[in-house]
């Protein structure tokens, strides 16, 4: 009996140790799962547009020019010749290039700019194309210098083209005149104080007769072009009938030829 209870005994603490065996023993552990690749995605950069230039007007030849509309917008090359006097921001140019020339009318300028418009200065003028009372002209400009060689025009002979009938063809262009006579203006006068003999002495324009080829012309000096005081103003004044003269200026017209003179001697 007692051999009995030591085998149960011993069994009993063999299969004690045992169930502590197992208690000891830990399960593996689940494996934590990889961590997701991080996917970048690289961004494309976004192509610059490159702006694009302003398109500069297109500039007209002369010809082209003449062939517009009046009330259409011009843009012309072109070369100052002289300018009248410049007031409230704004100047009036007699331009030419080589292929015609140009009365620019009320050009948006500063004073300092206008000092700088020179004879010969290249421009790119635009402004609207008008025609008063026969001039053709260019209305209302703005202006731009131009990085271009200066250009001064050579003056056309006055009384070869009259000659030939065909001054209108040349209006606004450097002109010269070898030899004119001064004709009687009216009431035995050989110039006179504006077109009517309204004005005074130093305030207006002076206007003055000339015969060429047996035609007669009326010649101006624009107070704004060749102010009182100047030269070719007090010239003109003492202007006496039957002189023979010599001039040169620009071809204006006012209901025909009517040229803005910048130089005048006596024969």
């Amino acid at each position: 009996m007692k051999k009995i209870l030591a085998l149960l005994l011993v069994l009993v603490m063999v299969l004690a140790l045992c169930a502590c065996g197992e208690a000891k023993t830990e399960e593996p552990k689940e494996e934590e799962p990889a961590p997701e690749e991080e996917v970048v995605v690289e961004e494309t950069p976004e192509e610059e547009t490159a702006e694009e230039p302003a398109e500069e007007p297109a500039s007209l030849s002369h010809e082209e020019f003449l062939a517009e509309e009046d009330g259409m917008q011009v843009t012309v090359l072109t070369y100052v010749q002289a300018n009248e006097s410049w007031w409230d921001n704004k100047i009036t140019l007699h331009a030419q290039g080589p292929d015609g020339a140009y009365y620019l009318y009320n050009v948006e300028c500063t004073e300092e700019d206008a000092a700088k418009l020179v004879p010969g200065t290249p421009i790119l003028v635009t402004g609207d194309k008008a025609t008063w009372n026969g001039l053709v002209e260019i209305q209302d400009c703005t202006f731009e210098f131009v990085d271009a060689e200066p250009w001064i025009a050579e003056p056309f002979d006055f009384a070869a083209v009259a000659a030939e009938g065909k001054l209108e063809e040349h209006m606004n262009e450097l002109f010269t005149l070898n030899e004119g006579v001064i004709v009687d203006k009216g009431e035995g006068n050989a110039f006179f104080f504006n077109w009517d003999n309204s004005g005074e002495d130093g305030k207006c324009d002076l206007y003055f007769d000339v015969e060429v080829n047996g035609e007669t012309y009326t010649f101006v000096v624009r107070r704004y072009l060749t102010a009182p005081g100047s030269e070719v103003y007090e010239a003109v004044k003492g202007l006496q009938i039957g002189d023979t003269v010599e001039i040169s200026g620009f071809l204006y017209w006012y209901e025909g030829p009517q040229p803005h003179i910048t130089s005048i001697a006596v024969k």
